[in-house]
């Protein structure tokens, strides 16, 4: 280094579809959490810049496009200032399958190939500014019958910009899924039980993986949260997928229920499917949550399910999920479970997902860290 010049480490931090929107005044002797690393040489006469590969808590790009024009010349004073920052390629993190991360908003066209890949579903992401992607939480929200995954994650951004978790939104398109999104049919054309990796509860799991791949993510269990038909799938997911690596579970007032009763057929019922009791004991014992609305209780709402299993369960959202965990105490109970399931009922709320999303994201950061 040339006398008279001085090094500065310093750490840029991108968001999508701008030049370095955020960044912090560069500072001496300071180092800012993010994904790249720059040396900057300052002399009276200009500067150098270096690049090289992340060394912090960020998640190293797969991709580097960063170009950065600086000129500096302050007349003798050893001070600096970064000028022109001309293109930042804002991507925090990406994998194989599509899985692209971004500070902020984002979205991704997701391929299972470990699953089933010829259904993709769009996935809307939100990653807060501070979130160190190795080591935050990932939340799935599962989106309701009107399919607004991006208004879910729009809605969820400033929970996770206060809790620091990453929310991930799956859509599930009618046109693709139907009902194989909440629930998916237990045997296949041949009349064989389906893989259920190659449904929407194995799709999940595989998306889990793809994130953690992408991000270098260290968690080992997600976090997973649905309202309404969201709910209908977070449940059914619970109970036909007891190895799911999920460590709470939030269901959120579905419409109706797969009751945890073997007499009953599918999808009502756990009839042909391949639960058996010794796995209906262990997902009792898991950390699930059933959450639901007190002013949840239209008998006429017009998107309630009428046919006569559902109207066996009950009149309403609130009565029918109250006799779904009351059945669920009484089944954990023959089976000799430590029923680890509760049930929370919001004050004031109905069929209302964006009221029903503070108490929702309270209950996840019970479990997030």
């Amino acid at each position: 280094m040339a006398a008279g010049s001085k090094r500065y480490a310093i750490r840029l931090s991108a968001s999508t579809g701008s030049a370095l929107t955020r960044y912090p005044l560069l500072t001496a002797q300071r180092q800012f959490k993010a994904s790249y690393s720059l040396t900057v040489t300052v002399s009276r006469a200009g500067a150098g810049i270096n690049r090289s590969k992340d060394r912090g808590r960020g998640v190293a790009n797969r991709r580097h496009v960063l170009v950065i024009n600086a000129t500096i010349r302050l007349m003798g004073w050893k001070l600096f200032f970064l000028a022109g920052v001309l293109a930042c390629w804002a991507t925090v993190a990406t994998a194989a399958d599509g899985v692209r991360l971004v500070y902020g908003s984002g979205e991704f066209v997701f391929t299972d190939r470990a699953g089933d890949a010829s259904r993709p579903i769009t996935v809307y992401t939100y990653v807060p500014r501070r979130a160190a992607l190795t080591d935050a939480p990932i939340l799935f929200v599962m989106h309701g019958f009107h399919r607004s995954a991006k208004s879910y994650r729009n809605d969820w951004a400033h929970h996770a910009d206060r809790l620091g978790f990453i929310v991930v939104a799956p859509l599930f398109d009618a046109k693709r899924w139907g009902s194989d999104y909440s629930y998916p049919a237990t045997k296949g054309p041949d009349g064989r039980p389906r893989d259920t990796a190659q449904t929407s509860f194995g799709l999940i799991e595989h998306l889990f993986d793809a994130l953690r791949s992408a991000a270098r993510n260290t968690q080992t269990h997600y976090l997973i949260y649905g309202f309404s038909e969201g709910g209908q799938f977070v449940h059914r997911l619970v109970l036909t997928l007891p190895e799911a690596r999920y460590s709470r579970a939030v269901i959120g007032t579905p419409g109706w229920y797969t009751m945890p009763d073997f007499d009953i057929a599918w999808p009502y019922g756990l009839k042909h499917t391949h639960i058996d009791h010794a796995a209906l004991k262990k997902i009792f014992e898991r950390d699930v949550v059933l959450l639901l609305g007190a002013a949840d209780n239209d008998p006429n709402d017009e998107e309630l399910r009428k046919k006569p299993q559902a109207m066996a369960q009950g009149p309403h959202r609130v009565a029918r999920g109250e006799n779904f965990f009351r059945q669920a105490q009484a089944r954990a109970a023959e089976l000799k479970a430590n029923f680890a399931w509760r049930m929370q009922v919001v004050p004031g709320v109905a069929h209302e997902p964006k009221k029903m999303s503070p108490s929702a994201a309270s209950i996840v950061a019970g479990s997030a860290r």
